[in-house]
């Protein structure tokens, strides 16, 4: 009889048990760092949006690299943080204002309810859906800003990876080159995919925002909307939201406006929102994945849903990545392994 060989030999063993030494500690590094992870995705967008300008100045120029990290730093706080706190500045004083004015507010969402009950037989206050909407409104929005900037750790990571990243970026790639199990010129595709990706979520999903908030804000400028330019400041940050975007901001104005008895301003608001704000929306997208990069808007819409979720405001850039690099590895496995045995035997 022929004796039988073992399913696995003593060196196969080892590799298997080494590997799940290997994964029990990622898992367990990944289960007590993952509150940090937004701010280590968020260092690594911020390092491959300005590493060529530092390496060139740093290298070309030959500026210390310490302190031009930490003017790469300062810029990159002012850029990210500084919109964002104009935004909680700026929502904090309305919420003042109206807590200062309850009355009056009350009384002119009671104005509105009536004119909601008249209009379609639906009591709002009765129904308490005003109290469920406002409580939905404020959790979703706590989870969507809170899961991100929860806020010193996330940021004080965030910094902390990215001086390092710029400082010691080369040595980092140069390792990742090497410890990846896959050739080499699969490695050159995941980088390349993994930056162009970066740059055209990083750069292009707030850019679109931006556009389409100016069509949006000439249509708050004609058709009389209060405040054109607070609204056109929320406006920027909910544009970046998928599906439903700007939508959450113009819609309700220009109820407001209708049920304030400006019908004409109200209903022009709406075809200007649908029509106007609507098309910039997809013309400004076509033009820009050709200058930046070519994502699939299913792709980007999926993406960062599953990315907020996950990751916060930064998954608005990494959403669409992880959907990406899962289809790009599904290819070169194919390329790595499918193609490799088949040629084995044949």
């Amino acid at each position: 009889m022929i004796p039988q060989q073992p399913a696995f030999n003593s060196h196969q063993i080892k590799q298997l048990f080494f590997i799940a030494v290997l994964i029990g500690l990622f898992i367990l590094l990944f289960n007590n760092l993952k509150e940090f992870l937004p701010g280590f995705l968020g260092a690594i967008t911020i390092y491959i949006l300005t590493h060529k300008w530092y390496r060139y100045l740093t290298i070309v120029k030959k500026w210390n690299n310490g302190l031009t990290a930490a003017m790469f730093i300062i810029a990159s706080f002012l850029v990210l943080v500084l919109p964002v706190a104009t935004l909680v500045n700026m929502l904090t004083g309305k919420a003042g204002e109206a807590l200062s004015s309850k009355k009056e507010l009350m009384e002119g969402i009671n104005a509105i309810a009536e004119k909601i009950k008249l209009w379609t037989g639906y009591d709002l206050m009765q129904s308490n859906a005003l109290e469920k909407f406002t409580t939905k409104g404020s959790e979703w929005a706590t989870q969507f800003f809170g899961a991100t900037f929860n806020v010193l750790g996330v940021l004080g990571v965030m910094f902390f990876v990215y001086y390092f990243l710029l400082t010691s970026g080369r040595d980092f790639e140069k390792l990742t080159m090497q410890y990846l199990p896959l050739k080499r010129n699969n490695i050159k595709l995941i980088r390349k995919e993994v930056n162009s990706m970066v740059v055209s979520n990083a750069i292009g999903i707030p850019l679109i925002a931006i556009l389409q908030s100016i069509i949006a804000l000439i249509g708050y400028l004609i058709f009389g909307v209060n405040q054109p330019f607070f609204w056109f400041v929320i406006t920027c940050f909910t544009a970046m939201i998928p599906v439903i975007g700007s939508t959450i901001v113009w819609l309700p104005l220009a109820v407001y406006l209708l049920i304030n008895g400006q019908q004409w301003q109200g209903i022009s608001l709406i075809i200007w929102g649908v029509v106007a704000v609507g098309a910039a929306d997809n013309i400004f997208r076509i033009m820009l994945s050709k200058k930046i990069g070519d994502t699939h808007p299913l792709i980007t819409i999926f993406g960062v849903v599953i990315g907020v979720k996950l990751f916060g405001f930064i998954g608005l850039v990494f959403g669409p990545l992880l959907i990406t690099l899962f289809l790009l590895l599904l290819k070169i496995y194919k390329n790595e392994f499918l193609i490799q045995n088949q040629n084995q035997k044949q």
